[in-house]
């Protein structure tokens, strides 16, 4: 079996719509109380931040987060 072309899909397999996702992001947010604007590549950054501290391995969170190169992590 393949990899999965999207994280993130409807019902039916198919993709979500960026903009769905950027308003659930900030629902879910204001639902929590946080104050803060939060999107999706917010949630990405802080999801590599904590990889990073928590395994100290820079090498994971580049895989991780699908960068080719490791000076852009």
């Amino acid at each position: 079996m393949g990899a999965a072309e999207h994280a993130f899909t409807t019902l039916e397999g198919k993709p979500l719509n960026h903009r769905y996702v950027q308003a659930m992001v900030q629902r879910y947010a204001a639902k929590a109380g946080i104050t803060k604007h939060v999107t999706p590549h917010t949630l990405r950054h802080t999801f590599g931040t904590c990889l990073l501290r928590a395994t100290k391995n820079v090498v994971l969170v580049q895989k991780a987060l699908g960068y080719a190169n490791l000076s852009t992590t």
